[in-house]
């Protein structure tokens, strides 16, 4: 075909559909990307996160008054109890769940429902996670303990 002959509008058509076929290609590409880095490393964020949520257990009477433990359940996940010792104990608990197949972290609370933490990418920020209640995020694990470990004991505390 002779470019030469062909209509200016069919030449800016043309070209829309070539960088449109290009900018697909790199988002493609970013989401391989993303999806070997979550697959790469998710095993050590939930290494990680578990880790961070056992220190913050430990300190839970020293910096709230609280107390708590930490307990393995059926398929590889952990339960989070929270209490509030003394006279008029409260008791929630929240459990964990990572499920690699669907690129999140499964969470479920006693008296707070079930949300998850998505696992997303960012160049910057490597594998994190979002919470798909708020759309925070990218959250480190620390990140993530905390809001784990925050809203479990907001319910301790409204009890």
């Amino acid at each position: 075909m002779n470019d030469t002959v062909m209509p200016e509008w069919m030449k800016r058509m043309r070209d829309e559909v070539r960088a449109a076929g290009t900018r697909n290609s790199a988002e493609d590409q970013e989401q391989q990307t993303a999806s070997f880095a979550i697959k790469a490393d998710g095993p050590r964020f939930w290494k990680e996160l578990k880790e961070k949520i056992a220190i913050a257990v430990e300190f839970l009477g020293e910096a709230a008054k609280l107390a708590g433990s930490i307990s393995r359940i059926p398929g590889g996940g952990i339960q989070v109890k929270v209490w509030r010792p003394g006279i008029s104990p409260a008791q929630t608990y929240t459990n964990l769940a990572w499920l690699p197949d669907r690129g999140k972290i499964n969470c479920s609370t006693l008296n707070g429902g079930v949300w998850n933490l998505q696992f997303c990418f960012s160049e910057e920020n490597g594998v994190g996670v979002m919470d798909e209640r708020t759309g925070d995020g990218p959250l480190n694990p620390e990140e993530a303990a905390e809001l784990i470990m925050r809203r479990t004991m907001c319910e301790v505390e409204a009890a």
